[in-house]
């Protein structure tokens, strides 16, 4: 009958056994991968925190920077700014992310996690409130933002790479320089750089970066980042007057102050006397050929000088007065030696006349301001044209011209309204518009608003991307806080109330990890009673029978989960780790995260398996061993 009941024994050992392998993993899942306590020490001893903000960001700069010294002109020849940005502010980002977001910063971030979060999926609380701060970290990321980018370095990058190359390209066509004049790039970008010069440029970024992030913080209502740009208007005034100056051309004068003048008072065609015409283009081109290059420098500085102030908005009018009368009596010189040139080529054309009495008659006409039908033989073609110029050379020019509407002020006044004209003239009323604009900019600076970023935002992407905004301000200014209502809200909207019914019935299931230890201590403790009672006849043999199925059982699952440990696990992971490696073909980066990500499993497994399943294994062992001797004990306490 014994031995009906020890085979009776056998299959219950090897049910207790399987109970045992597998009860342990049970028993063990609420107190580590259930735990947050157990995930907190994972992340932390797999140092997860400085590879996220040390090692990784290190080696993504790395890629980076050789990826991008590998790039040819023609990939990344159009990304101006990049190339400007990227090499001033790569080396510093490292030192700069651990101090916007330190480690401890983040550990204490995914503790908050995995306590409330982890708690609630576990059947261990009813809601969860996981809050963010992010206000001193966005202030952090203004301060290093100012701190790790070299705004000398980059202005002298943008100076070099942008400004000066822009000014070549713009120079190229002629009607971009200052008044038309014959600039040289270098004198442009060295004004440039005088008039806004690196450390004025460093301060007004410096003070709108400081501005932007009080705003976006919360700790400010409104925006208002304002560049003042009258400090810097009278230097700018001046480098334009030097490179005028230096270009040694002002025919600014000429183009936008005299020319109108002549295009209102000089008619298309001046009818002279002796069929000789004149055109206004000509006459425009005799007053050009009449005016002395120190004589027009003199007046277009003080053009500049007149009209700068206005310019700048440093007054509403102004006025200057450019005398012409010399000009003008010069011009007439010239539009008279033009006459007298043009008179002797029509002479030169007449025909020969054929009655040698006609040349008194002929010299009469001229006298009289006619011109004859022919030339006398016996008058050479040049005595005719010497007599004709001499009798041209005797006319009033000044008094003739007026005669038929020549006639021209002899000063020329030129005011905030003539320039207005000029301008709409060249560019409409968008001429105009800039100029107002330049004006109010120089007078009152450059201001933007939070009232200008809203409109910039509309017109981009609609209000969606100003509620995006107050989204982020608040979240800035409040933390970022997501709630058990905000996780139901986000199933629901993405997969309605059967994703809220499963995230349910998981943390139910989850919340009865303390009843699966129950049972299983229970049924392990059941089928040792059982075969204890069914091996031994005695106390002590029961004893016995149980602590060597304990041992033995326990022994077999030590050697079942270093095999998973040893063996199985790292053959998993590696397969893993080789199937992402070839099927994303990831570079260094990616690599690192893979490599990160697998001795993290490997960890992880270990602490699990070999730190807590293994060690109770182990213990059983023990346990089971000291009670099989107790039962020896016991059998010789009965015998005696």
């Amino acid at each position: 009958m014994i031995w009906v009941r020890r085979l009776l024994a056998i299959p219950l050992s090897l049910l207790f056994m399987w109970l045992l392998i597998g009860g342990l993993l049970l028993i063990h899942l609420e107190g580590s991968l259930l735990s947050p306590e157990f995930h907190k020490e994972q992340l932390e001893k797999a140092d997860v925190y400085n590879f996220i903000l040390e090692d990784l960001p290190r080696s993504a700069i790395d890629e980076l920077r050789e990826n991008y010294d590998s790039q040819t002109d023609a990939d990344l020849g159009d990304n101006t700014l990049a190339d400007v940005v990227f090499p001033v502010i790569l080396d510093d980002v490292p030192a700069s992310l651990t101090k916007v977001i330190p480690p401890s910063w983040l550990q204490e971030q995914v503790e908050q996690v995995l306590d409330q979060f982890g708690g609630y999926m576990a059947g261990k609380r009813d809601d969860f409130e996981i809050n963010v701060p992010l206000r001193d970290r966005a202030t952090a990321l203004s301060q290093e933002v100012r701190l790790f980018i070299p705004y000398a370095t980059l202005y002298d990058h943008v100076m070099d790479d942008l400004i000066k190359p822009g000014i070549d390209e713009a120079l190229e066509d002629k009607n971009a320089a200052p008044f038309n004049a014959p600039i040289d790039a270098e004198d442009v970008a060295g004004s440039m750089e005088r008039a806004f010069p690196k450390e004025w440029v460093s301060g007004q970024a410096d003070a709108a970066l400081e501005e932007a992030t009080a705003y976006i913080v919360g700790d400010k209502d409104t925006l208002e980042v304002k560049i003042a740009l009258e400090e810097r208007s009278h230097t700018a005034l001046a480098e334009v007057k030097s490179l005028l100056q230096k270009a040694d051309d002002f025919q600014i004068v000429f183009d936008g102050v005299i020319n109108p003048v002549l295009d209102e008072n000089v008619p298309e065609v001046i009818f002279l006397p002796l069929d000789v015409t004149v055109t206004g283009e000509e006459v425009k081109l005799a007053f050009l050929d009449s005016v002395p290059p120190e004589w027009l420098k003199e007046q277009a500085l003080a053009v500049v000088d007149a009209a700068g102030p206005y310019v700048i908005g440093e007054t509403d009018t102004f006025q200057v007065t450019i005398p012409i009368a010399e000009r003008k009596s010069n011009a007439n010189e010239v539009i008279a030696a033009l006459a007298r040139i043009k008179l002797g080529g029509i002479l030169d054309e007449l025909p020969e006349c054929e009655d040698g009495a006609a040349s008194l008659h002929i010299l009469q006409q001229l006298q009289t301001g006619n011109l004859p039908q022919c030339a006398p033989p016996v008058l050479t073609p040049e005595l005719l044209t010497e007599l004709s110029v001499s009798l041209f050379d005797n006319i009033d020019l000044d008094e003739l011209v007026r005669g038929f509407g020549y006639d021209i002020p002899d000063n020329i006044v030129f005011t905030q309204d003539d320039m207005r004209e000029s301008l709409a003239d060249a560019g409409g009323e968008d001429a105009q518009e800039s100029l107002d604009y330049v004006r109010e900019v120089f007078s009152e600076g450059w201001t933007y608003t939070d009232a200008d970023l809203r409109s910039d935002l509309v017109s981009s992407g609609g209000s969606g991307d100003v509620e995006a905004l107050e989204d982020l301000r608040t979240a800035l200014r409040d933390g970022w806080t997501f709630t058990d209502a905000d996780l139901r809200r986000s199933l629901r909207e993405s997969g309605g109330e059967e994703a809220v019914a499963d995230l349910d019935r998981i943390r139910d299931q989850l919340s009865r990890a303390w009843l699966v230890r129950v049972i299983v201590f229970l049924l392990a403790a059941a089928l040792l009673v059982a075969i204890g009672f069914l091996g031994g006849r005695s106390w002590w043999s029961r004893l016995a029978w149980a602590s060597a199925v304990l041992s033995i059982s326990a022994a077999i699952a030590t050697i079942a989960y270093t095999v998973i440990l040893d063996v199985i696990v790292p053959g998993l992971v590696t397969s893993w780790r080789e199937e992402v490696l070839r099927d994303a073909n990831p570079g260094p980066t990616m690599a690192l995260v893979v490599d990160k990500a697998s001795a993290t499993v490997h960890l992880v497994a270990d602490s699990f398996l070999g730190g807590k399943v293994r060690s109770s294994s182990v213990a059983l062992v023990i346990v089971g061993l000291i009670a099989f001797l107790g039962s020896l004990v016991l059998r010789r306490l009965s015998l005696r």
